[in-house]
This record gives structure tokens, sequence and C-alpha cells, in this order.
């Protein structure tokens, strides 16, 4: 429980802006937006790899990783919410 404590009011220090930042846009944002187009291309073209990376990928992976990064903002903003409320009142 002490360790708990001490966890989140580090993570409070660091501040709102940095959670959001670390937690839900590069932590659950980029990796799920990777695994997201790796799963669709699976399941569109199976387990043939040359196919991931063809005429206009990037564009479908920007836009993946764009929406996944706005998702993470949403993510990062609930989360911290979760923080607050688990951190005692001053």
């Amino acid at each position: 429980m002490f360790r708990q404590k001490k966890t989140l009011e580090e993570i409070k220090n660091k501040g709102k802006w940095h959670f959001i930042l670390t937690e839900g846009v590069l932590s659950w944002g980029i990796t799920t937006a990777v695994l997201f187009y790796l799963f669709m291309n699976f399941i569109e073209h199976g387990m043939n790899l040359s196919m991931y990376i063809t005429n206009g990928w990037i564009i479908d992976f920007a836009s993946i990783l764009f929406a996944f990064l706005i998702g993470g903002l949403l993510f990062g903003w609930v989360m911290w919410k979760l923080v607050e409320r688990k951190l005692p009142k001053d």
C-alpha cells in the first residue's frame, strides 16, 4: 500500500500532461496502432508478409496512427482521472 501511494504521488508530481503523453499517447496509442495495423493486414492478407507493405501503406498506417494517437489522448485523460481519484485529498 505504501509503495502504491508513493508511485501515485510520483505520477502526480510529474504532471497531468506528462502522464497523458507517456501513458496514453506513447504507450497505448502507438502500440495499439501498430498491433491494429498488423492485425488488419493479417485478416486481409494472411501470412503473405509482402502484401503488408504495398502501394498506399504509408497513408493507411498514418491514418490508423493518427486515430489511435487521438484515442491515446482520451485514454490517458481517463486514466489520469482514475489516478486523481486514488490520491488522498490534501
